[in-house]
């Protein structure tokens, strides 16, 4: 008697089902970054998906990101039965949602691909849809921390009316940042302390976030934040998602841009023009003549051969002395 024939399973593999060839809409979804802003994530987020020809009231539609819509850790969302719909009118959408508790952590910048599936009860028959990619992004520009501004040497040394440009701006430059992209939205920022100051405006828009960005602070925007003393400045960016940095390392630059009309300085050893050897060892003397508004502190440099000397400040010694005098006499090398 021959032995019986072993009969061998095959594993049920479920029937396709066709489906429209049109992706899922997410109406908050920008459709060319594929982000959804950050004001829209305080809510579940919505999901259309269009009516078709191929569709039956057997059927159930699920949401899914990835490409395995049997993994159950997958899915988004609650799935919803078209039956009791009129699948009969073209313009129909079924309204699923991603749920708020379903998004990716905050604080991270992830990209999804989101799509459905559907199911038909009757015969088994599964199939997906057209996937599209979704993007959110809850990291802020910068990261934990936006380089401060990229002030020249010369403006760090103490901004004047010099510093600025025909129009009376002061223009400085951003540097590239940690997050950059185009569209990110600068905000800069001027006070008279660490916790006291505000953001201007117009903001700047950036355009190329390999590349340093120029911006501008103008005349009125510092004489408003207080002329004539140290002011700190700073800036932050809120990307094209709606985050906000935090604002950047301050930087502390004397401002005096609206100084007094100043006498040119004396030289006692040039008095017949020429400067020698033997009047320049060790030092010459610089006199500068008083002007209006001497104040305590405030800053001289004189400029000697090209070359900047160590600043001088006013002694209250230098403010007390006769004005017909020289307000200060500056030795310089």
């Amino acid at each position: 008697m021959n032995a019986p024939s072993k009969v061998k399973r095959v594993k049920s593999v479920p029937r396709l089902f066709a489906v429209p060839d049109t992706p899922p809409e997410v109406p908050a979804r920008d459709p060319v970054r594929g982000i959804i802003p950050i004001s829209e994530l305080e809510a579940d987020l919505l999901v259309r998906v269009s009516n078709g020809p191929e569709f039956l009231d057997s059927l159930t539609i699920q949401l899914f990101v990835g490409n395995d819509f049997e993994d159950a850790s997958y899915r988004r969302g609650d799935p919803i039965e078209l039956k009791g719909f009129d699948l009969s009118d073209p313009d129909l959408k079924f309204d699923l949602y991603y749920k708020v508790s379903e998004f990716p952590p905050v604080g991270q910048d992830v990209t999804e691909t989101l799509n459905y599936y559907v199911v038909d009860e009757d015969s088994g028959a599964e199939g997906s849809g057209v996937p599209i990619n979704i993007r959110f992004d809850r990291k802020p520009a910068g990261g934990d921390e936006l380089p401060p501004i990229a002030f020249t040497d010369d403006q760090l040394s103490g901004i004047t009316n010099s510093d600025l440009d025909v129009n009376g701006d002061l223009n400085v430059l951003i540097d590239p940042y940690y997050l950059g992209e185009d569209g990110d939205v600068i905000e800069m920022w001027v006070g008279d302390a660490v916790g006291s100051g505000s953001y201007l405006t117009p903001p700047f828009t950036i355009t190329n976030p390999k590349l340093q960005m120029q911006v501008k602070y103008t005349r009125a925007q510092l004489e408003a934040a207080g002329d004539g003393q140290d002011l700190y400045f700073g800036y932050k960016v809120t990307d094209f998602a709606g985050n906000e940095s935090q604002i950047s390392n301050l930087i502390r630059i004397p401002v005096f841009i609206n100084l007094p009309e100043l006498d040119a300085p004396v030289v006692p050893e040039a008095a017949d023009g020429l400067v020698t050897y033997n009047d320049a060892n060790p030092s010459v003397t610089v006199e500068i003549p008083h002007y209006d508004g001497a104040a305590l502190d405030d800053g001289i440099v004189v400029i000697w051969a090209g070359a900047r000397a160590n600043r001088y400040r006013l002694t209250q010694e230098d403010i007390d002395r006769d004005p017909a005098l020289p307000v200060a006499s500056i030795e310089v090398p």
